[in-house]
């Protein structure tokens, strides 16, 4: 999952980007709408096709095993290359193919291969990130981290609303059919609009150095083991099981949409303030207070009698997800050498995609041999876990 903060910087007086950077906006926003657009409703599908649980949870799941492949080594080759245009319009084209398995034909491996192109499609979101930081000056990198990931966050939060009225209305695969629409219009946007911006050829990261440096810090190390959990506490209920537990009480598709939205616009307003809270409480204590929020909400859920009550449960584990993800990103930057930072970040998101997969697999698992509640309370007991090694952070 993506979660982003809105930063103040990116809407100060003086924010006028040019025209170069509104129309890769616009991209990036149909980029993450096209990829977001039928997410809410894959596992409550899954199930209709015919999947049992063990194949709902690698369904989910492969969108993050792809994203852990492939993000180190779309990095390095774009910076070996000196090319980050290829990599962002074929990142658009993995997009747009995405769902075109399931227009066409209606199973649970054509629900599979969606879900790894799409997953192949999100291991080169960095590099938008990266591209567009390109169309200001050095100094507006805050700036340009702020205006972009806003779009980000705007794109995924329109596409999980319409989800649920498109698939109410027209149907399941008519929420496909736009996220293949909207795909092709980014793809033909990009190839006109994008055009490289030279940097040079640099010295790609190798596999030896993306080894070294987290060994070098065992809080690396650390921080990236709980960026895993986190992640895997995300995937494995909102991203995976409980729109199924919904579906048990009754939600329809829009209904069933609307727990996505209930879980990233608090994470949105949640991570805004996440450095202020580990400013006051200090960053350790604020990960084990949420990671422990997160587990309250994961060992609930299974339990909640009405929609209402599991919307309600849903809030306060965006809120917690959200703190947890600024958080956790803040303490790579803050424990890393900058020399050392794109190794850093790539070994830290190549370990949290793992979570991403893992999640929804041994979910999946619990829930075929025993019951999705034990899967849940197994995730709970995982965030309980991680709460109490978050105290092991260095507040240096």
């Amino acid at each position: 999952m993506l979660i982003f903060s809105f930063s103040n910087n990116a809407w100060k007086a003086g924010y006028i980007v040019s025209k170069k950077a509104i129309m890769f906006c616009i991209i990036d926003g149909l980029f993450w709408f096209s990829l977001y657009i039928y997410i809410p409703i894959v596992p409550t599908y899954a199930v209709d096709l015919g999947s049992g649980m063990f194949m709902v949870g690698l369904i989910t799941g492969s969108y993050g095993f792809m994203q852990m492949l492939l993000r180190i080594p779309v990095g390095i080759a774009s910076d070996k290359l000196g090319n980050r245009r290829s990599f962002i319009i074929g990142g658009i084209a993995f997009a747009a193919l995405a769902g075109v398995s399931v227009c066409f034909i209606q199973n649970p491996m054509s629900l599979l291969v969606s879900r790894v192109l799409g997953g192949t499609a999100a291991a080169a979101f960095v590099l938008f990130s990266v591209h567009f930081s390109l169309y200001f000056k050095a100094e507006e990198g805050a700036k340009s981290m702020g205006i972009i990931n806003a779009v980000n966050s705007t794109g995924q939060l329109a596409a999980v609303l319409l989800c649920g009225i498109v698939s109410s209305t027209a149907g399941r695969v008519a929420t496909f059919e736009i996220g293949v629409v909207s795909g092709l219009v980014a793809l033909i946007l990009s190839i006109i609009f994008v055009k490289d911006i030279s940097y040079g050829k640099r010295k790609a990261v190798t596999m030896h150095e993306l080894v070294r440096v987290p060994l070098e810090s065992g809080q690396l190390l650390l921080i990236s083991f709980l960026g895993l959990v986190s992640q895997y506490m995300t995937f494995a209920t909102l991203y995976g099981f409980t729109p199924i537990i919904a579906r048990g009480l009754k939600a329809n598709d829009f209904e069933v949409s609307m727990l996505l939205t209930f879980f990233i616009f608090p994470a949105i307003v949640s991570s805004s303030v996440s450095g202020k809270l580990s400013y006051r409480f200090g960053g350790h204590r604020v990960l084990a207070a949420n990671f422990i929020l997160f587990a309250v909400d994961c060992l609930v859920t299974p339990f909640m009698p009405s929609l209402l009550s599991l919307y309600a449960v849903t809030i306060i584990g965006g809120f917690a997800q959200g703190i947890l993800f600024a958080t956790l990103m803040g303490y790579v930057v803050r424990k890393t050498d900058s020399s050392k930072l794109n190794t850093a970040m790539g070994f830290y998101q190549a370990i949290y995609g793992l979570g991403m997969f893992m999640g929804p697999v041994i979910v999946g698992t619990f829930s075929s041999f025993a019951s999705i509640t034990w899967g849940f309370v197994f995730t709970a007991v995982t965030g309980v876990a991680a709460a109490a090694l978050s105290m092991r952070i260095s507040a240096k």
